[in-house]
């Protein structure tokens, strides 16, 4: 469990008296060379020797020295640290590590002992989730996603790490407080496909219980899927992303539904998809109003007869005349073959020029019925919830600027 571990804010240094748990018998006769790094520098080292749990000789860019330091090594770890003490001893704390060493990538075991963090089941998955990103791996920024999940499975304890991971991306990238409530939100619009189908379910078998205008439209939609219509259709027509217009499926369900006298069971369910659809609006609004430029869409696509769901991230960002789009599909229950259809297409759909306008319009949606206060987004979905999203202010959460010493 990450309870067992202590979260460090700092390696404390041992202060005043220098003495304490040092073996002294081991260091170097007269240190001659002096040290040129300075108080916060990142310098990259190779552990010569290990001398104690706290002290280890380190080769540095000056020369080879022995400092104090905390953590498991082996000689011949490589990994960079920061400076917290230059004189009168050299005290280091571990930064960070290349993911590959002589061109072979090291286990995720073997970087949680560089590191010094512990072999649990989160902090082996945040390893493998960031090692598949980037070449190097920073301690401080494990422990902060680290800290951010448990605040999460504190009260979801049984939840997907692996979407909670996707979550705390998205989040972190966008400026956007990672606070549990919005991971739930982000959690609910997986649910969707499963909802959806048990509500059409209902409805085909109490057509009869249908006002005449939402029985011929729900069969309208039928027909369109026995015909099997390409999928940027399919995405207009059945994406909860568009239920706020008439001519949306979802629209015609929410619609049918509030004209119906429900049975319990029933209108929990359809309480539930509305709950969705906020959810998604919530999170959308989100990311465009702190300036994340990242929609998430629910897509449907048929699978033999049936229309399935699946969630994928699209974002854009401009840069002069240029731009970046990316896709990222975050269901993990998609099955490969479709995953890769349904990317294409809609790389095809968002460079065409009605993708482009359909883009716009949804963006112009989520800031027209929201807005920003300070460090708070106040969000309100056409379907009746307002929601309180806190960000980060501009600039803190970013690295300060240090200088890397190779």
């Amino acid at each position: 469990m990450v309870a067992e571990f202590k979260f460090p804010s700092e390696i404390d240094p041992l202060g005043g008296n220098v003495n304490r748990s040092l073996d002294y018998q081991r260091l170097p006769q007269g240190r001659q060379k002096q040290i040129s790094v300075r108080n916060g520098e990142i310098i990259r080292g190779k552990i010569m020797e290990v001398i104690s749990p706290r002290q280890a000789v380190i080769s540095l860019p000056d020369g080879t020295f022995t400092a104090e330091i905390s953590g498991k090594f082996k000689p011949g770890d490589e990994l960079f640290f920061r400076v917290q003490s230059a004189e009168p001893t050299l005290i280091l704390k571990i930064h960070s590590l290349f993911v590959t060493r002589d061109n072979k990538e090291l286990s995720t075991n073997e970087i949680l002992r560089i590191l010094d963090l512990p072999r649990t089941n989160l902090f082996e998955k945040i390893i493998e989730s960031e090692k598949s990103k980037s070449n190097l791996l920073v301690r401080d920024d494990i422990i902060l996603l680290a800290k951010y999940a448990q605040s999460i499975t504190e009260k979801y304890p049984k939840e997907n790490i692996n979407l909670l991971l996707r979550f705390l991306e998205f989040s972190l990238k966008n400026l956007i407080m990672p606070e549990t409530q919005l991971y739930f939100s982000y959690a609910k619009i997986f649910d969707f496909g499963k909802i959806s189908n048990q509500i059409i379910n209902f409805l085909l078998s109490n057509q009869k219980l249908l006002p005449e205008e939402s029985r011929k439209k729900i069969l309208d939609f039928q027909n369109l899927l026995t015909k099997r219509t390409d999928t940027t259709t399919l995405f207009q027509l059945f994406s909860p992303n568009f239920s706020h217009t008439s001519d949306n499926f979802i629209n015609t369900l929410v619609s049918a539904l509030n004209q119906l006298d429900l049975s319990s069971d029933i209108k929990s369910i359809f309480t539930e998809l509305k709950s969705i659809l906020n959810y998604l609006w919530t999170i959308n609004s989100a990311s465009i109003l702190s300036g994340g430029n990242t929609i998430f869409f629910i897509l449907p696509y048929i699978q033999g007869t049936n229309l399935r769901y699946s969630v994928f991230r699209y974002r854009k960002k401009v840069f002069g005349s240029k731009q970046e789009e990316t896709f990222t599909l975050d269901d993990e229950e998609t099955i490969e073959p479709v995953a890769s259809n349904l990317e294409n297409e809609m790389k095809q759909f968002f460079s065409s020029q009605q993708g482009k306008q359909l883009y716009q319009q949804l963006v112009n949606s989520y800031k027209r019925t929201s807005t920003r206060e300070g460090d708070k987004l106040i969000i309100k979905s056409p379907f009746g919830s307002v929601q309180v999203v806190r960000i980060f202010a501009p600039g803190s959460s970013g690295q300060a600027s240090v200088s890397i010493v190779i």
